[in-house]
């Protein structure tokens, strides 16, 4: 077959434009804002150029129409593959520090315009022809040999930094540099080969592309394991030590615990070791308060009162803190029994109006008659409206308290039981509310040490009604008074654990 080594050849320069056009969007594809991907398309695009411009003259040739405005296409293509593959390894082997190549760089550049106008002005070669074997051949006027010889003199340099370079990138490139260097200097033959420079093209153009997405889209995804890989690792030191600081916090809980417990019950203790001697000194101030009384002795009798007065605030102290250990240690136990809210808001109001009456002040009791019974501690649920009644009783002055109970049912179905305690006192500031339920914190200094007190009433209180499954809240306005509601289950749990 006479044209079949032209055939076989169109069919490689066709083989040849696809490989370098595919890689020449998938590269610019893959990070188009990358310099090393840019680069790469520019070489990409000059092998394009060489391997298209080789297809279409071998077509042109085999036609037998003038193929000189193609063959051009290769000719520039080699020229401009040969200076671009140079600038790419000096960037890709970061070498453009280097002055003498930046140099030979800036020289290429003009090599290529001076070697483009040459060929356009057809004093490098002529057209290519198809000869009666099959072959093609091109006619190389002599200016084409020293052309040649310097574009094979980049690829040479280029193949030989990329052979030496430090960066192991680089000398992934190698291989496509080689089979480039041999692609050009096949092509200085007046008879042109089928196979040489056109398959170099899809040869180099497949061995470029590899190296350049392995280290692009390849090499970040092994990088991004090996982060992963450490950044697990690291996490795991983490975990450990996680673990290693919760066992350490667990032990100093259990430590403080322990310290509060000894600390409650050595409280304790000593509540109920100064509490017998105390009595017995109440007890004395009595008897002799009753003898002086007697014995018309006055100013004796009203010492011991004050006596009797400090003993009992003593006493009271006691009792504070004795409840407080309780709570606080978890020793305290609940009595289930059923309680007529009615009596019990009666014997609240019977106590309290005395204290009430010292300052002026007015006490209602309200809704005690459709109040009905509960299932509670009756000495705790006592304690903690006393404690509230008696804090308003205590700083209202000619004004008004008031003790409401109400009932109501949530949306689970429970039943609560709601008391309110109202006063017209001087109210609280809204900064000072978080302080109220404070142990040992009193909202006025002197108004504490006005009316006496450790601070531990509120405490106690609210630790009492979470206690028993409920809550206290408070509501005051600063010159208009003060309200706190307990709200308290209407029947107490059987078992309460924790509060």
């Amino acid at each position: 077959m006479p044209f079949q080594y032209a055939i076989i050849g169109i069919v490689c320069a066709f083989v040849s434009a696809s490989a370098s056009t595919a890689m020449f969007f998938l590269i610019l594809w893959q990070s188009p804002r990358s310099r090393d991907n840019q680069l790469a398309c520019v070489l990409m695009a000059s092998m394009m150029l060489w391997s298209i411009g080789g297809f279409m003259a071998r077509v042109m040739a085999l036609m037998s129409f003038d193929s000189f405005f193609f063959y051009q296409f290769v000719s520039n293509g080699l020229v401009l593959t040969s200076v671009s593959l140079f600038v790419f390894s000096l960037h890709f082997a970061r070498l453009f520090g280097s002055l003498p190549l930046r140099i030979a760089a800036v020289l290429g550049a003009v090599f290529v315009v001076v070697t483009g106008i040459l060929i356009a002005s057809g004093r490098v070669h002529g057209a290519m022809r198809v000869l009666p074997d099959g072959r093609v051949s091109a006619q190389l006027y002599p200016l084409a040999y020293p052309l040649l010889l310097i574009a094979l003199a980049y690829l040479v340099t280029s193949a030989l930094l990329l052979r030496f370079a430090r960066e192991k990138r680089a000398r992934a490139l190698f291989p496509g540099a080689v089979v480039l260097c041999l692609g050009v200097a096949s092509a200085g033959q007046g008879t042109i080969g089928m196979f040489g420079p056109i398959l170099s093209v899809a040869v180099g153009s497949l061995l470029f592309g590899r190296t350049i997405l392995h280290e692009k889209l390849f090499q970040p995804l092994v990088d991004t394991n090996q982060s992963l890989s450490a950044a697990m690792a690291q996490l795991t030191r983490e975990l450990a030590e996680r673990k290693r600081i919760e066992v350490e916090l667990r032990e100093a809980s259990a430590a403080a615990q322990s310290a509060s417990r000894a600390t409650n019950a050595f409280l304790a203790t000593m509540s109920h070791e100064l509490r017998t001697p105390l009595n017995i000194v109440i007890g004395y101030c009595e008897l002799l308060e009753e003898e002086a009384a007697d014995a018309g002795q006055t100013k004796i009798r009203a010492d011991l009162v004050k006596i009797q007065g400090a003993a009992k605030h003593l006493l009271e102290l006691i009792g504070s803190i004795l409840d407080y250990t309780k709570v606080e240690s978890g020793a305290l136990e609940l009595r289930r029994v059923d309680v007529d809210l009615a009596k019990l808001l009666g014997d609240l109001a019977e106590k309290m109006q005395v204290l009430a009456a010292r300052n002026g002040n007015t006490l209602v009791v309200r809704g005690r008659e459709d109040a009905g019974t509960t299932v509670t501690d009756p000495t705790y649920l006592l304690q903690i409206l006393y404690n509230l009644a008696g804090n308003a009783a205590k700083f209202t002055q000619n004004g008004r308290i008031e003790i409401e109970v109400a009932r109501e049912t949530d949306e689970a179905g429970r039943e609560w039981v709601i008391f309110r305690v109202r006063d017209t006192g001087p109210g609280i500031a809204a900064d000072q509310l978080s302080q109220l339920f404070q142990e040992f914190r009193q909202v006025d200094a002197s108004l504490g040490r006005r009316h006496g007190g450790a601070g531990l009433g509120l405490a106690i209180s609210r630790r009492l009604c979470r206690h028993m499954g409920g809550d206290i809240e408070v509501a005051s306005v600063v010159g208009e008074g003060t309200t706190f509601i307990v709200r308290l289950p209407a029947n107490l749990p059987a078992v309460k654990d924790g509060y």
